[in-house]
Parts: C-alpha cells; structure tokens; sequence
C-alpha cells in the first residue's frame, strides 16, 4: 500500500507543471538584492504592528546582510528599502547578462571539476535560451498586430475610377 502511494505522489508531481513569474532572468545578483527588499518589506510590516513571525523575519533579514534588523527605525527602513528597489531595478535591467555570465561561470567550473554532464546540461540551457530569445525576436516583429482600426478605405466604383477615403 505505501509502494502504492509512493507511486501515485511521484506521478501527481511529474505532472505538476509550477509557473514561476519570469519579470527578470535569474542570477545570483537579482535574487540577492529581492531578498534583501523582502526582508526590508517584512520588518516594515513588523513596525506597522502587524502579525508576523518575528524569528524568521529576524534570521531572513540577518541572512541578508541587515545587521540588528530589530533596532532599525523606520524611517531607516524605508530609506534602505528604496535605496535597495533602486539597486533591484539595475541589475533586474541586466538580469540577461548576468544570467549568461552566471551559467558560463558554473560550466566553466564543471569543465575544471571533470564533470562533463553537468557542463553538457549547462551548455544545452544556455543554447535554448538563446533560441528562444531569438525565436520571441522574430515573433514580436513579423507576427500581426490583430485588428488595427482603419483609417483609409479605398473603393473600386463601377466606372473604373478608385476613390480613397481617409479617416
């Protein structure tokens, strides 16, 4: 019975499809400086007197280099929160470079470790999505724009003679 159900779980997550949002590329950079605005963002919501997990927000925030989250002032937290959604805001803009940088890295260091299908799986990553940048490219600029409205009509009359009409 529990091979029975072991089963059925590991088929219900095979199937299980997570859609992650895809706002930015990852790389280690972008998703250090979100942390940080979400670990700001909770102790915010701590100052504001509402209920939260005060040793988990307290470790988050410390994890990402806030030092003594809890004697901070608001008004220091919210200085720090829009200095780092700045900070966010410039790497998330070059989220595509430093996602290409980040895998290179990680297959040059499989190369040198000896583990070729680890680098094998890193290199086939960054060739579809590289193909799949360049197909979204060729998409966005030869597919039709659906049902412009129309500004000219040219008719045909019975004599021949062709008259435009311009909206």
């Amino acid at each position: 019975l529990d091979n029975l159900v072991e089963e059925i779980m590991l088929q219900a997550e095979g199937q299980c499809r997570i859609i992650y949002p895809a706002h930015y590329d990852f790389s280690p950079a972008v998703k250090g400086w979100l942390d940080k605005c979400h670990a700001l963002q909770w102790l915010l919501r701590y100052h504001q007197g509402k209920k939260v997990n005060g040793g988990n927000m307290r470790r988050f925030a410390m994890r990402n280099g806030i030092k003594h989250p809890m004697r901070l002032s608001v008004t220091d937290l919210v200085e720090m929160y829009h200095n780092c959604k700045e900070q966010a805001r410039h790497y998330m803009a070059q989220s595509p470079w430093l996602r290409k940088t980040f895998l290179n890295d990680k297959m040059n260091v499989a190369i040198d470790q000896g583990n070729s299908d680890e680098a094998n799986r890193i290199k086939g990553m960054l060739k579809a999505e590289a193909q799949r940048k360049t197909w979204q490219d060729i998409q966005r600029v030869t597919k039709p724009r659906g049902m412009l409205s129309v500004t000219r009509v040219e008719v045909e009359r019975q004599d021949g003679v062709v008259t435009e009409y311009v909206n």
